[in-house]
């Protein structure tokens, strides 16, 4: 992975909106292994992970100038054990720790530290273990988090720790340690860089577009309208959930999990002619149709927020790389095949929207507004969302970390300003599930998973 000193325009954005505290960028994974990892080799694997992703020994300068997005600085002060605690939950269950995981989640980052803690639970029934890896979305994405992963874990139960090459591209610059000294050049150069990147773009897509301009000016002057309206369509703010449920929130959060074979999802999809995640989306929105009944409400429709990868295939760079849509879909269709054929349509829209190549330039434009504006405009963004859904590519393999076979990798996405987050991460030929509830928002959470899991069933029975 590539890494630049400077957050990107979209990183910058997730670091600035905390100002809210309820728009907090969390991201959680539970790992369950069939049994304690070796002490030693898990300590050396991930020593060496550090020792590979500068972001992990980092921590967040902001420019005091306010010309240039945050830097990320070695912590001369660096200590593994900081971050990395192994405890003992004796006779303790799964249960137990999502309890623990969902307590973790709710705490803040110390801002001034590297963005990340790590809890090994060893003593499990069963002889279990359990891991939870908690960490800022500043650092990586969902794409970003799994690629991150890859470093400290193995193909085989007695693999070696994987080993770096070399030192990170990106890495501390020209291997001076870098501190607060941001100088007033340094910003500018940055700034101006970042205006030249939008020019290029701007200047790319002009000389891509002239041919076609001079043979039908009218036709591209109804493409710039179109991505225009695209853009504004991203940027408008809402005033409140649909929900008539859902509308508290709070910094609280409590976890859910479940899962369910990939095939079986893999069936559905083949069967409707959509794709899995198409199958998946239908059955969150499902499952809040059902949670507003146990209440005796109705909702026509509910505002979704869904992150759209715009990372290439072979793109290393790291940071985070997607656009935070949001749309409204129906939420009155009780039959499930009539619900994923039509919301399968509303998220191939969706992904061919005309302005989600152009999201870095707005983001850039966006942070050109201050930390406090910028907060406000993702904020009306943001908030009234009722659900946010992320699905995150996984490995069709079994995976080990320091001599322990993972059982169960269960991923927990930030709620920013939603009342739940539902995150579907396969690994293994197994779908997992993991439902990040805000506690003010969904005070009954057992019964909102359980009306999640009713229509996961509900839509997968459309396999024959």
């Amino acid at each position: 992975m590539q890494y630049d000193d400077w957050m990107n325009a979209s990183d910058a954005i997730l670091w600035h909106m905390e100002r809210d505290p309820i728009l907090r960028s969390t991201i959680s994974a539970v790992f369950v292994f069939d049994r304690a990892p070796d002490e030693s080799r898990f300590r050396e694997s991930l020593a060496e992970t550090v020792r590979q992703i500068p972001r992990l020994s980092q921590r967040v300068v902001a420019d005091q100038l306010g010309v240039a997005p945050p830097r990320w600085v070695e912590v001369d002060d660096f200590e593994l054990g900081d971050h990395v605690h192994i405890e003992d939950l004796a006779h303790g269950t799964e249960a137990d720790v999502l309890e623990l995981a969902g307590r973790l989640h709710s705490i803040p980052f110390d801002r001034e530290r590297p963005l990340w803690d790590l809890h090994l639970l060893n003593g499990l029934t069963g002889g279990r273990s359990a891991m939870i890896l908690k960490l800022h979305h500043t650092i990586a994405d969902g794409v970003g988090f799994v690629r991150m992963a890859s470093s400290f874990l193995q193909l085989e139960r007695d693999a070696p720790p994987t080993t770096a090459t070399g030192s990170p591209a990106g890495a501390g610059g020209d291997g001076r340690s870098l501190d607060t000294g941001l100088t007033l050049v340094d910003a500018i150069a940055r700034r101006a860089a970042a205006d030249a990147g939008i020019a290029v773009a701007a200047g790319t897509a002009a000389a891509r577009n002239l041919p076609k301009i001079v043979l039908n000016p009218f036709a591209q002057a109804r493409g710039a309208a179109q991505t225009a309206a695209s853009i504004a369509r991203t940027l408008k703010p809402a005033r409140e959930p649909k929900s008539p449920v859902m509308r508290n929130r709070s910094v609280e959060f409590v976890l859910a999990s479940t899962e369910r074979p990939l095939e079986r999802l893999r069936a559905a999809a083949h069967e409707c002619d959509v794709t899995i995640n198409d199958v998946f989306v239908t059955a969150v929105v499902g499952g809040v149709q059902r949670y507003h009944e146990l209440h005796g409400q109705r909702s026509e429709e509910l505002r979704l927020a869904m992150p759209i990868s715009v990372r290439a295939d072979d793109d290393d760079v790291a940071g985070n790389q997607f656009v935070p849509a949001r749309f409204l879909v129906p939420s009155d269709i009780a039959d499930p095949r009539e619900r994923v054929r039509d919301l399968s349509q509303r998220l191939r829209a969706e992904r061919s929207e005309p302005g989600l190549p152009h999201v870095s330039q707005v983001a850039e434009i966006v942070n050109r507004l201050g930390p406090t504006a910028s907060t406000a405009v993702l904020a009306g963004m943001m908030k009234a969302a009722d659900v946010t859904t992320s699905n995150v590519p996984g490995a069709p393999f079994t995976l080990y970390m320091a001599g322990s076979r993972i059982v169960r990798l269960v991923p927990f996405g930030p709620c920013a300003g939603a009342a739940v987050n539902i995150t579907l991460l396969s690994l293994d030929g197994t779908a997992y599930f993991g439902l990040n509830m805000d506690r003010a928002a969904i005070p009954d959470h057992p019964e909102f998973a359980a009306a999640f899991e009713a229509s996961l069933d509900e839509v997968l029975e459309l396999a024959p």
